[in-house]
């Protein structure tokens, strides 16, 4: 089953709940007439609940509220609520992987020379 808009002569559209069974189009029912988007976009919500109804579908795969409670969670959290999880977890604070003795001592010239001489 879908929702189909049917263009009229008179320039309104139609909604109709349409099914599509051993190779045929049928209308099952037709909504109503409507000119303006509001008046489609109503006539549509309509169908989609007419469609609901006969399919036996409760609800949408992913339901709207599910944002709402997302964005909830995400504006409690703050850098106290969050643990970095790397090297420092594992290893302790202060290990540095880079190839100089010290991280503090990095010049750019120094840097820029690494990483140039590691892609040839």
């Amino acid at each position: 089953m879908f929702i189909r808009r049917k263009r009229n002569s008179t320039g309104s559209v139609s909604i109709q709940v349409i099914d599509k069974s051993s190779g045929r189009y049928s209308v099952l029912r037709s909504f109503g007439i409507g000119r303006t988007e509001a008046e489609l976009q109503h006539l549509e919500a309509l169908a989609r609940q007419y469609i609901a109804e006969k399919t036996g579908q409760s609800g949408t795969l992913f339901p709207e509220d599910g944002d709402m409670l997302t964005e909830e969670f995400v504006f409690t959290l703050s850098n106290s609520s969050l643990q970095v999880i790397g090297p420092e977890l594992m290893f302790g604070r202060g290990v540095c992987f880079c190839p100089f003795s010290t991280c503090n001592n990095i010049t750019s010239k120094k840097l820029t020379a690494y990483f140039i001489r590691t892609r040839m």
